[in-house]
């Protein structure tokens, strides 16, 4: 996969307004539609999140709707989803106004993205051709510094220097293919992360702050086998750090992989329990970036 392509899926995957607040310190109020427990007055009228995207997405695609019971039902948390004309229609009657939406730019971002950082990783010197040996030590701290000024930035560029970074790789064109599939895994594992500890239930979060809802079978896919354990577990950032190096790693290093393990092994002291959920949080992660191959086919 390219990075073209992941440009495209991170547009598809960012088509919703971004919330105006997932966390502790939402608005207070009640959504003037169905009575939920309003998140902001986006479009007029004091609305939650599920309103706030159905109303959005109704408006953008135009689409039409037709009541069975003469336009009588009634909306409530229960059943808004029962009846979307007279959830519409209740949307316009409360003052949520179409002409608000926005729509986003679909060539570029709405800033200027910050200047590059330097990688933190060690990029290749010299004009030998011969790639550099392995690294006999790892530091897990390297990574958890990289892991936070990955989440800020997300630019081709950033790839690049990232994968100059990864000496233990051949070359420069292997390394790139290799993270291709890798950053997919990197991207959802920040994603998990973030809707766990920022999102409702039933919405997927991206990095910028936009929102998925559950009416996508892949984002119920990414609640059910990613959101859900990751919750439970609550995984700290050491430990998502560590699942991304054991996804990174490759299986020809064993002294690495080793090395990541142990550390994992003594944080969680006489925890095996939990070591082994945390292992078998990668085989959930690979099926969800299976998952998004397949729909992105």
């Amino acid at each position: 996969m390219t990075v073209l392509d992941l440009s495209l899926f991170y547009f598809v995957m960012s088509s919703e307004e971004p919330s105006t607040s997932t966390g502790p310190h939402s608005p207070k109020g009640v959504c003037a539609v169905c009575g939920d427990v309003a998140n902001g007055r986006r479009y007029g009228a004091m609305s939650c999140l599920g309103c706030i995207v159905f109303f959005r997405r109704t408006c953008l695609r135009n689409m039409k709707y037709r009541c069975q019971r003469q336009g009588s039902c009634e909306i409530t948390t229960e059943t808004r989803c029962v009846c979307r004309s007279c959830r519409m229609k209740k949307c316009l009657d409360v003052g949520m106004n179409p002409e608000s939406i926005q729509i986003r730019d679909v060539i570029g971002p709405r800033r200027p993205r910050p200047q590059s950082r330097s990688p933190v990783l060690p990029s290749p010197t010299g004009s030998s051709s011969h790639p550099p040996s392995v690294p006999e030590a790892l530091s897990i701290g390297v990574f958890l510094e990289l892991q936070k000024n990955q989440r800020e930035q997300h630019s081709t560029e950033d790839e690049r220097k990232f994968t100059e970074g990864c000496v233990y790789m051949k070359e420069p064109s292997q390394r790139r293919s290799i993270l291709a599939e890798y950053s997919i895994a990197f991207m959802l594992i920040d994603q998990v992360v973030k809707t766990v500890n920022e999102a409702d239930d039933g919405f997927w979060l991206l990095q910028n702050g936009s929102f998925l809802g559950c009416h996508f079978e892949f984002v119920t896919q990414l609640l059910s086998s990613l959101a859900a354990p990751f919750r439970r577990l609550k995984l700290s950032d050491f430990e998502s750090t560590v699942i991304k190096l054991l996804m990174l790693i490759p299986v020809s290093q064993p002294n690495l992989r080793n090395q990541v393990t142990q550390c994992l092994m003594e944080n969680l002291s006489m925890d095996s329990e939990r070591f082994g959920e945390i292992i078998l949080l990668i085989s959930s992660i690979r099926c969800a970036v299976k998952a998004f191959y397949n729909m992105t086919k």
